[in-house]
């Protein structure tokens, strides 16, 4: 849902340029590309976690720790480019800025003609990330319940109650939250994008040259790890019944952290193509069914975990050799 709905709001981000041939082909490209950017975003969930059997183990080890941050278990400020030898913590805002990397690598080294399908797909296997950064157990080492004996947590306020409440009108719910957020708003509205914006160049002003979408994840990594708390209470409160009983108590903030996830992946998405010099965008029938996995430990597609050791959850060492690529362009294999 996120992806989809952030490829609606691209029209209305307020640095779009007006009028503009390039702009027009940009916001085309997203709107009419929709499903396959919501399909490539669910790819790290679904094709890349049954692999094929060769690789499996190497893409689990090297992807597990990609979706989340245990932010309760990293101090007080997280350092903005990723510490080796914190892999096992989860690497989520470092994977975002990753495939934001390849995204502006790909607007602006396409070819004359070259279709607008290679660019999408890293902005879809981003928005994956983007969306996960709101999910407020995605901040916590408390991932599923396991530590306050509420285990499922995890899948029936990320599924279950979505999934109920997709009956009750919540995508338009969602679209106007969102669109208000994406409007710059005063410091009284904490998930505003502009505001998170200005408080990740203040926690991290290096991010004006590098690394903005960390930041914007470690930003927002905090927030959500906050917000854990409260969904845990909630669960508490009202067990884990029929979604239909308890969805009413719950959509307040699904409503708010998906909003968030859709204004910030528009955000980032319009931006990175202002920042590659807004290109105009071919139009293509091309698909993007099956992304092979980008591994984070690839100096070629913007890897971050660099010279490290890896291993299995058996304690196996782990070879990324297969994985790799042998250029920026080779980083998109269909």
């Amino acid at each position: 849902m996120i992806t989809r709905l952030a490829g609606r709001l691209v029209a209305d981000h307020p640095l779009l340029p007006k009028k503009s041939p390039a702009a027009t082909s940009f916001v085309h490209a997203f709107q009419s590309r929709r499903i396959m950017l919501g399909h490539v975003a669910n790819v790290p969930d679904s094709y890349w976690r049954t692999y094929d059997k060769d690789l499996r183990e190497a893409v689990s080890a090297l992807g597990d720790s990609t979706h989340h941050l245990n932010r309760d278990k990293c101090g007080e400020k997280i350092p903005l480019a990723y510490a080796k030898g914190t892999f096992g913590l989860g690497t989520l805002p470092w994977r975002a800025q990753q495939f934001y990397d390849l995204y502006v690598w790909f607007l602006k080294n396409a070819a004359p003609n070259t279709p607008a399908r290679d660019a999408l797909t890293f902005a879809g296997l981003m928005s994956h990330f983007t969306g996960d950064v709101s999910m407020p157990l995605h901040a916590s080492s408390n991932f599923d319940g396991e530590q306050t004996d509420q285990k499922g947590v995890h899948w029936y306020f990320e599924s279950d109650l979505v999934d109920a409440l997709e009956f009750q009108g919540l995508e338009k719910k969602v679209l106007d939250r969102a669109l208000s957020l994406l409007t710059p708003l005063g410091p009284t509205e904490p998930h505003a994008v502009a505001t998170l914006r200005t408080r990740a160049r203040e926690m991290y002003p290096e991010s004006e040259k590098k690394n903005e979408v960390a930041a914007l994840m470690l930003i927002l990594l905090q927030d959500s790890l906050e917000e854990s708390n409260k969904l845990l209470k909630l669960d508490k409160e009202n067990g884990k019944r029929s979604p239909e009983e308890t969805m009413a108590v719950f959509e307040p903030m699904i409503v708010e952290r998906l909003a968030i996830s859709v204004a910030l992946t528009t955000d980032i998405w319009v931006r990175g193509w202002l920042d590659a010099g807004s290109p105009e965008q071919n139009y293509t029938w091309d698909y993007a069914h099956k992304p092979a996995f980008v591994s984070p430990t690839d100096p070629q597609c913007f890897g971050y975990v660099i010279n490290e050791k890896i291993k299995s959850k058996k304690g196996k060492p782990i070879s990324d050799t297969k994985l790799l690529a042998k250029d920026h362009r080779s980083c998109l294999k269909l």
